[in-house]
């Protein structure tokens, strides 16, 4: 069973000189998985709450690759914020992590990169539902 000490902060590669940065990111390398989904989110107004899920297999490295953004993880007995604010910096959340994602700065872009295909039978969308999983599965 995961636990928020499995989620992390990872660096990620970056290059600079005179002309900018580039950040870049190699699966299975930078990115802990083999890579089949990328998605980003922008346009949030800085009231909204995205995410209240949890995904059964899926992992995903989340970054801020502008503005910044708080990510709270839980794993049904631990909650955690985990602030973004930089485009050299993923979160990794592992599996059966509850996330939320809150206190979106103005004209930021959110980047997941993601170890499976959209499945709707991956999510958990009720906190309540993934609380009984997560406790059934500690008691086995």
């Amino acid at each position: 069973m995961a636990s928020i000490k499995d989620c992390k902060i990872i660096d990620l590669p970056t290059t600079s000189d005179d002309r900018g940065r580039a950040t870049f990111v190699a699966e299975k390398k930078d990115i802990p998985f083999e890579i089949h989904r990328v998605y980003y989110l922008y346009g949030v107004p800085r009231n909204k709450v995205r995410g209240l899920h949890a995904h059964i297999r899926e992992k995903q490295v989340v970054v801020a690759i502008n503005g910044s953004l708080d990510v709270v993880i839980d794993d049904g007995k631990k909650r955690k914020t985990v602030k973004l604010s930089s485009p050299m910096k993923g979160l990794y959340i592992a599996p059966m992590i509850w996330r939320e994602f809150k206190n979106f700065s103005k004209g930021v872009t959110m980047l997941t990169i993601v170890d499976d295909f959209l499945d709707e039978k991956e999510y958990i969308r009720n906190y309540d539902d993934f609380k009984r999983v997560t406790n059934k599965r500690k008691r086995d």
